[in-house]
């Protein structure tokens, strides 16, 4: 009997790792078909062999019916009006029936402080809205950066959904061979299989859980923050006149911004002057004093050094 257990094992792994290997060929023939994951312009000779597989074209990329796609953007914004930009944020997650994963703002009102606030969110946006969040954004407030990720994990998900099944099969054959099962040393060999096989299977479909929940809500990274103004795009000089006066006009703001901030720090110090005047004048008077007593003080030693040496020279004189 345990002899036969162990062919049958043996022959059960022979059959489903064939059948694995099989099955995600087959998967990959169909999923991707004579050219690298992303390359998709050189499909236009191959228009009529595969429009089964795509869905349509956009912008010049085909996309496939049944791809697995998550994206991501990181977006950088800069707003006039803090709180509203905020406001206009959650609302926009709202409408679209996305969530905020995580949110952060710090700093203070840049009327207030010198420090300018910033927020950080993590928006999670199902991926039909993709697009239409990050329209929306660029309206809330100024873009000064964009950068947009897609990942396609097709094959990665359903290489793994065909193990599941391989897997499923297995424990189904396992199950059954414990029942016929009667020697305890075979019955502890395919328990443990088992244990093993239903390990993989829900460790594959957590993974297969969360690569769902990655394509379904697209992820977007906004970085917010509160600016004075609103700079505006320089066309680049091209001539040397326009190269000069672009110089020239750096040159003048910068010199324009240190005479503004020095006047900025001698009139809003002068609270603390009031206060530290007093001071300064009061240890300038004992400074003062003290050296006057001490010249004083050396001034009386050299006279009675000079005394007592011209008394000396009158002794040795009358000697």
């Amino acid at each position: 009997m345990k002899k036969y257990l162990i062919i049958m094992m043996v022959m059960l792994l022979l059959l489903t790792g064939c059948g694995s290997n099989a099955k995600s060929q087959r998967m990959e023939d169909s999923v991707a078909p004579d050219y690298e994951e992303g390359d998709f312009g050189a499909s236009i000779e191959r228009k009529g062999e595969l429009e089964n597989n795509f869905d349509d074209v956009n912008e010049g990329k085909n996309v496939f019916k049944d791809a697995k796609v998550i994206q991501t953007a990181d977006i950088n914004l800069e707003t006039l009006e803090f709180e509203k930009a905020i406001e206009a944020i959650e609302k926009k997650v709202m409408e679209l029936d996305g969530y905020i994963q995580n949110s952060n703002v710090s700093g203070t009102p840049i009327n207030y402080e010198y420090e300018s606030r910033n927020a950080h969110f993590v928006l999670r946006i199902p991926k039909e809205n993709y697009d239409i969040i990050l329209n929306d954004l660029s309206k809330v407030a100024t873009v000064v950066n964009k950068s947009e990720r897609a990942e396609n994990v097709t094959l990665r998900y359903y290489d793994s959904k065909a193990r599941i099944d391989n897997l499923k099969i297995e424990e189904t054959t396992l199950k059954e061979l414990l029942k016929k099962a009667d020697n305890m040393q075979d019955i502890i060999i395919i328990q443990e299989r088992l244990s093993e096989l239903r390990y993989e299977i829900e460790s594959l479909q957590t993974d297969l859980k969360n690569l769902d929940h990655l394509v379904d809500y697209s992820t977007i990274y906004v970085y917010l923050t509160e600016v004075e103004k609103i700079k505006e795009m320089e066309k680049a000089p091209k001539t040397l006149g326009e190269k000069i006066k672009r110089e020239f006009n750096r040159s003048k703001e910068a010199v324009s911004e240190f005479y503004e901030d020095a006047s900025v720090y001698l009139v809003g110090g002068m609270p603390k002057l009031i206060i530290f005047i007093p001071i300064i004048l009061i240890i300038y008077i004992i400074i003062r004093l003290l050296l006057k007593r001490f010249k004083k003080v050396n001034g009386n030693r050299k006279i009675r050094r000079e005394k007592k040496i011209e008394e000396k020279k009158e002794k040795d004189n009358k000697e």
